[in-house]
């Protein structure tokens, strides 16, 4: 019996193929999702897809409503599109294209400038490149963000929460560079 992980794979593989040569970006979106669920060994075929579906216009059909998760309201447009950056970013630096990478890491920081874990990425792109300093300046400027701020909402039981969920992940991603 195979397990979870293998069949995961089989399907990512089965979207790819169901694609075939993806010209729509409908095809665009679904084929850059599957090679980058299926990792680096794909990082070529990402980076080829994730670029294509960003020369177009974009894949309507995908949500274009805000929703607030934890107190912040999610631009679905954006994140699609902060998703598909995201993953042409991580492409690029399993490619060793360090430059190319922290450059889509920012871009999908500025569509969704409540995901700390983009501004992570960039400055860890940067220390890669030997600039260490100039990643410890990005992160430190970041406190500037108005999400450093804890978010204060109320949860689907009523009650109310702080999301300081980029507060956390930004000051241990300082404390590390500064250990």
């Amino acid at each position: 019996m195979p397990s979870s992980w293998e069949t995961g794979q089989r399907i990512l593989h089965k979207v790819v193929e169901l694609c075939g040569t993806p010209t729509t970006p409908k095809q665009l979106f679904l084929v850059t999702r599957a090679y980058s669920f299926l990792g680096n060994r794909y990082a070529k075929e990402t980076e080829k897809a994730a670029t294509a579906y960003l020369a177009t216009a974009g894949w309507q059909e995908l949500p274009h409503r805000t929703v607030y998760e934890e107190g912040i309201p999610v631009n679905g447009a954006a994140a699609g599109r902060a998703c598909i950056v995201s993953d042409l970013a991580a492409a690029e630096e399993h490619l060793g294209k360090l430059e190319a990478a922290i450059s889509h890491y920012l871009e999908a920081y500025r569509l969704e400038p409540y995901r700390a874990m983009y501004a992570i990425k960039a400055a860890d792109g940067m220390v890669k490149m030997g600039r260490k300093e100039e990643a410890l300046t990005f992160l430190r400027q970041q406190k500037e963000n108005r999400y450093y701020t804890p978010v204060k909402y109320r949860d689907a039981q009523g009650q109310w929460r702080h999301n300081d969920t980029f507060r956390e992940l930004l000051n241990a991603q300082i404390l590390k560079f500064e250990s």
